[in-house]
């Protein structure tokens, strides 16, 4: 009976020793509470023994505790006028804090592998305060008891979008009454109405502009290829231009300019002008109309280009 208990008493030595990763002060301690209690332990009442026993693993945990505990990463530096270093004993980690004339909070990580930060100490005004300071770009002050601390407000340099700035949505075709694009048709379709039949140009490929007949009739049209540039006008007196693009026939006149926008800005002059096509390699410039049809709807497919 004796035997036993002492092998083990001597166990729980062991275990709590081994539980101590080399560490020779707590090694030490631990032999010399164990050496107290096998002096006449056998002796002693069992359930103070069992007592005593919880009370040492208690201990050794604290003393694991206390020992592998890291130096705290936050630490106060007083005012200063001259530059302060501070060093973290368990990483080796430290920051230099310079000169100032309030406290400041250094923190200093546990990982050596990431930037320690010094943040002076500064007391927070109310939101109020902090809001009216931020949109007038002034200090603010606020104490602490005796102790007053100076927080600068931020100037805020982001800019939301202003009622100023509008995005233009168009329609997916537009059209115009009583005119027909003669010829150019790819395929035709009876359609409820002139909407209808743009709906379905839309969606059939290759088709760019439409002519919906009185009679019902869609017919979808595609454009030709160029070396110039095509620009129809849109009822709102922009246009709309389709490189590499062009719709032979129709013209007005033409003559020599310099540019596509020169060009277009000679059909808005001329009143009658619906549609442009700028030879790109002569710099010709022709204006062109569609024919008159009365009771027929004639429309393009939006490129917003």
């Amino acid at each position: 009976m004796r035997e036993s208990f002492f092998v083990k008493l001597h166990a729980t030595k062991r275990v709590c020793i081994n539980a101590t990763n080399g560490n020779n002060i707590t090694k030490q301690y631990i032999n010399n509470f164990f050496m107290f209690v096998s002096r006449d332990a056998y002796n002693m009442n069992q359930t103070i023994i069992i007592g005593i026993v919880i009370a040492a693993i208690i201990i050794v945990a604290g003393l694991l505790y206390w020992f592998t505990l890291p130096a705290s990463a936050d630490t106060i530096v007083p005012p200063s006028s001259s530059p302060t270093t501070v060093t973290n004993p368990t990483t080796g980690a430290s920051v230099t804090v310079p000169p100032s004339s309030t406290a400041t909070a250094v923190s200093i990580p546990h990982d050596t592998t990431q930037p320690a930060v010094a943040v002076p100490v500064t007391t927070t005004a109310s939101a109020a305060l902090t809001a009216a300071s931020t949109a007038a770009n002034s200090s603010s002050t606020a104490s602490t008891g005796s102790a007053a601390a100076t927080t600068s407000a931020p100037v805020d340099t982001t800019q939301t979008a202003s009622a100023s700035v509008i995005t233009q949505t168009r329609s997916p075709f537009f059209t115009y009454a009583d005119t027909d694009w003669y010829g150019y048709d790819t395929t035709n379709q009876h359609t409820a109405d002139a909407n209808a039949c743009g709906a379905l140009c839309q969606s059939t490929q290759g088709c760019n502009l439409f002519t919906y007949g009185a009679d019902g009739t869609c017919f979808m049209k595609q454009v030709v290829k160029s070396n110039g540039v095509f620009s129809i006008r849109r009822p709102d007196g922009t246009y709309m231009q389709i490189p590499g693009s062009d719709l032979p026939g129709f013209d007005i006149s033409h003559s020599g300019k310099g540019s596509v926008d020169l060009c277009n800005a000679d059909c808005t002059a001329n009143g009658t002008c619906m549609a442009t096509m700028f030879d790109t390699p002569t710099g010709t410039c022709y204006l062109k109309k569609p024919k008159a049809y009365a009771g027929a709807t004639s429309g393009w497919i939006e490129t917003s280009k």
